[in-house]
């Protein structure tokens, strides 16, 4: 019943008419606009037409499907928790990865936290200890899903040999204290014969082996960057979606700027094999595959990858060293299997069931290279700047094959009476190691001598560093051979740096506040050790002393190579000192100085080049080629003579840059008693090496 405002009865005739029924004539204008307010209510609740379902949601399938997104739980009758990984150091566990698999589970047995139980066992399959993991490193099951690491730090038996293990997963109260009994087991045992080919990417629970891009919830012509691990950076005109059919339609419209689509694997991979698979419908364009280790902004040019196989714009498909293999169909779905053995530095492509094999370089190598990766996290697939492309990829999986055990090497140095050689750990010439283990060798010649080169038994030079780290990847035998030194240069001061270590540094006069920065590298074919300092982005002095307790009152000529960038928003400076100089910690130098080259402009990460101001006069610069805020080698040759002039040459990429004859500043002394480089606020960097002081 509907009333009006003094409460009378309202008896509603017609909905399109509001013809209205009152006791009251007076009442009747009044009625009527609240018939016609309520006639708009109420039109339609007799002889409605039912709501139509539209096609696009019948059309999505049962639920769950894009429009209703609620998934549908089934019992779970496994355990909570699996155990991924187990990594043992010299037979001795470290710790194990584990991944939660049902968290219901673990709240409904009530398990604050998890802890891993490991039993060592010796051939006969006798228990010889039982270990727990770390307290510390225990996990909270309300953290939910995820991965997690528990440590073992109390296991110092080795596995026996031929012996074996048996890890799990228990409960653990809040007092610290291991919940007993099989009901609070919460993974099954891992052993050796647990271990298996590891799926590296994905996510989701539903994709444990491939990535079919069909995903839960996720709506066609998505992006696929931020979906199931998967990223993409670079500039404009580019694109990576999720399209109808469960692929992924790959993009690169510009012929300009960078295209990079990443995804990072569930764990890094040191050794065994990497098997790449995927489906492939290429159309057009420049396009590379890379593993890589893993960094905070991936780019098609950074360090530390293996090039899988690269198509050219002309649609040839290419090795990793560019080698042609065959023309990549086009327009068609193709299905690509990749290998890497990472321990024997092998590849294999194999492609419409033709398979071609290719060296990795950097692996097969016994000289470990700057740009190839110890450990791989990242598979890539790279665009060009230069180049558009286009392609569809679905199926895609990376995994970690199990590898058979590798066997021993050893490395034999065979001694010289015009030296010394040794392996720089034991102080033997002789060490058994795991393939593929890193051993660092050394070379120290005899008074009157010098090192000429590390030779293999095929009398064929491997390296010309006095020392040198090798991958031991095969049986080796070395020998170090020295030439007698017909240099009867009268050195006051000579450093190669090559028996000199990052912690030996300060006290040889290397010294900065920021100690940590100053570092020897052995990156180089062309220099042995050297200094390299990278204070980050902080201004910070390195200073290093040589003459200071003699005083030098004739002649003198300094070499050295070094390398200097600026900053990005303080001056460096590069000195050679005086007596007269004062150094600060952090600052630039005051007083008198034989020499000095300041920074003039600032970098960038794009940089190619750096004028410098030459001992504080504005009309002097020599400019210096940079990568980016990386220094460049350069040659330096200062000849001081008692009159305080200055002859100054340098040298860069095999060019003179600048020569001139300058005046020692504000200093009657010429003793060189060290340099000073302040990097300037931020990223500057120096390097030096091969530094000599020496009289005619």
């Amino acid at each position: 019943m509907l009333w009006d405002s003094k409460m009378c009865p309202l008896n509603l005739i017609s909905e399109d008419s509001a013809e209205i029924s009152t006791q009251s004539d007076e009442n009747d204008n009044i009625i009527k606009v609240q018939a016609a307010v309520l006639a708009d209510l109420v039109n339609g609740m007799r002889n409605n037409t039912p709501y139509k379902i539209t096609d696009d949601i019948i059309s999505a399938g049962k639920v769950p499907n894009t429009y209703y997104p609620e998934p549908v739980y089934e019992e779970y009758d496994g355990y909570e928790l699996v155990i991924k990984n187990a990594e043992f150091t010299d037979g001795i566990l470290k710790n194990i990865t584990a991944k939660v698999e049902h968290y219901s589970g673990l709240e409904k047995k009530d398990i604050p936290y998890a802890v891993a139980v490991a039993e060592i066992l010796n051939s006969d399959g006798e228990v010889i200890g039982t270990y727990q993991s770390t307290v510390s490193t225990k996990y909270d099951t309300t953290n939910g899903n995820g991965t997690f690491n528990l440590v073992f730090d109390n296991v110092t038996t080795e596995l026996p040999e031929n012996g074996s293990y048996k890890i799990w997963l228990q409960g653990f109260t809040n007092d610290n204290e291991l919940m007993e009994g099989d009901n609070y087991r919460i993974s099954d045992y891992y052993t050796p014969e647990s271990i298996s080919d590891t799926y590296l990417i994905g996510d989701l629970e539903d994709i444990e082996t491939s990535d079919t891009f069909s995903y839960f919830g996720v709506k066609n012509g998505s992006d696929l960057s931020g979906n199931n691990g998967w990223y993409l950076v670079g500039s404009s005109e580019r694109s990576a979606t999720i399209e109808s059919g469960g692929y992924a339609r790959l993009e690169k419209k510009s012929t300009s700027g960078s295209y990079v689509l990443y995804i990072t694997f569930s764990s890094e991979v040191k050794s065994s094999k990497i098997v790449l698979s995927e489906d492939m419908y290429y159309e057009n364009g420049y396009i590379k595959t890379v593993l890589s280790n893993k960094t905070s902004t991936p780019n098609s040019g950074y360090k530390q990858s293996i090039t899988c196989f690269t198509i050219s714009e002309k649609g040839k498909l290419s090795d990793s060293d560019g080698n042609e293999l065959c023309d990549m169909p086009k327009n068609e779905w193709v299905h690509i299997e990749y290998e890497l053995d990472m321990d024997y530095g092998t590849q294999s492509l194999t492609l419409n069931g033709e398979t071609y094999t290719y060296d990795a370089d950097g692996l097969k190598s016994i000289i470990p290279s700057e740009v190839t990766p110890t450990a791989l996290e990242q598979f890539n697939i790279n665009g060009s700047s230069k180049s558009t492309f286009a392609m569809n990829l679905k199926n895609v999986s990376v995994k970690n094959t199990v590898q058979e055990e590798l066997p021993s090497r050893t490395v034999t140095l065979n001694d010289s009476d015009n030296g010394t050689v040794k392996i720089t750990d034991c102080d033997k010439t002789t060490k058994t190691v795991n393939m593929n283990d890193e051993v660092e060798i050394s070379a120290i010649p005899n008074d009157g001598y010098v090192f000429d080169g590390w030779y293999d038994s095929d009398d064929t030079i491997i390296s010309s560093k006095e020392t040198v780290v090798l991958r031991v990847n095969r049986d080796l035998t070395l020998t170090a051979k020295f030439t007698e030194d017909a240099d009867d240069t009268n050195y006051l001061y000579k450093e190669n740096f090559n028996t000199l270590t990052t912690d030996t540094l300060a006290d040889n006069g290397w010294k900065s506040s920021s100690q940590s920065s100053v570092t020897i590298k052995n990156d180089s074919d062309d220099y042995g050790n050297y200094v390299y300092f990278n204070p980050g982005g902080s201004t910070r002095n390195l200073k290093a002393t040589f003459l200071t307790d003699n005083v030098v009152n004739q002649k003198y000529t300094m070499e050295m190579d070094f390398g200097i960038s600026g900053g990005n928003s303080a001056t460096s400076e590069f000195t050679i000192l005086s007596p007269d100089t004062t150094v600060a910690d952090n600052t630039s130098v005051t007083g008198g100085y034989i020499f000095k080259l300041t920074s003039t402009t600032k970098s960038a990460s794009a940089t190619k080049s750096m004028v410098w101001k030459v001992n504080d006069d504005s009309e002097k610069t020599v400019t210096l080629t940079q990568n980016g805020t990386s220094p460049v080698w350069t040659n330096l040759k200062l000849t001081v003579d008692t009159d305080n002039s200055v002859t100054v040459t340098i040298t860069q990429n095999d060019e003179v840059v600048y020569s001139d004859t300058l005046s020692t500043v504000d200093t009657a002394d010429i003793t060189p008693v060290g340099l000073n480089f302040k990097a300037g606020k931020a990223y500057s960097k120096a390097q030096f090496d091969n530094i000599k002081i020496y009289t005619e």
